[in-house]
């Protein structure tokens, strides 16, 4: 069985690390809940080791579609965004 991927995201020379920064906007609604839900910021850091990893192909999905909601509902905007396909080595740290 073949191993699933893993990825990072680099948008504008800073890695993605997460979405729970300080609430700034807020969507119309998630799935099933009826009621608007409160978006942290992105949150960004220069150190690739430091990068949220997405396990698989539908995590990536999630984490993109998460930077969507924030364009779209927040005043989140970026120049370029780069996705890698992540490769951790125990010898090297890398």
């Amino acid at each position: 069985m073949r191993k699933e991927s893993k990825y990072i995201i680099k948008i504008d020379d800073d890695y993605l690390i997460g979405f729970e920064g300080r609430g700034f906007a807020k969507t119309s609604h998630n799935g099933w809940s009826q009621q608007p839900t409160e978006m942290g910021e992105i949150q960004l850091s220069m150190y690739r080791s430091d990068a949220k990893v997405f396990d698989g192909k539908i995590n990536l999905k999630s984490g993109l579609n998460k930077l969507y909601d924030r364009m779209r509902y927040g005043n989140f905007d970026f120049d370029h965004l780069e996705i890698y396909r992540y490769e951790y080595s125990e010898k090297n740290g890398e």
